[in-house]
Formats: structure tokens, C-alpha cells, sequence
């Protein structure tokens, strides 16, 4: 099933927007992707009009905020 950035099919009353056209690519959304550390690795993804973009799925070195002093490590 694709997942699509547009408004949704219900208005804030309940009742239903009309339909006035299908999918587009344009519009289109994808899962996310966990990030995991380990040695970096990307993959490519095509976008609208033929662009690549890089998507993460391994990196070598994260931020973490620590919640009780509050500063990243």
C-alpha cells in the first residue's frame, strides 16, 4: 500500500473530502528506515524526475543525548 503526502480523506468534522484525482508519484512517501551503527552503508532511492537520493541505513558514530545531565555524547 502506498503511503501518500496529501491531505487526508476525512475533514476535522468527520465527513469525507471528495476524490478529484488518483496517486501521484510526486506524492509519494516511504516507510522509514532504522538507523544502526556499524560501518556506513547508503542506499540510493529514485525521486521525482529522475534524482537520487541517499538514504542512511548504517553510520559509524551517533549523538546521544543523555536525559539527566542533558549533553550529548
Amino acid at each position: 500500500m502506498a503511503r501518500l503526502q496529501e491531505r487526508p480523506k476525512r475533514k476535522n468534522t468527520g465527513g469525507r473530502y471528495i476524490a478529484y484525482r488518483k496517486k501521484r508519484f510526486h506524492a509519494l512517501g516511504r516507510d522509514q528506515i532504522e538507523v544502526r551503527i556499524g560501518a556506513g552503508k547508503t542506499q540510493s532511492v529514485r525521486g521525482c524526475g529522475g534524482n537520487i537520493k541517499s538514504r542512511a541505513i548504517t553510520v559509524k558514530e551517533v549523538n546521544v543525548l543523555d536525559l539527566k545531565t542533558k549533553k550529548f555524547k
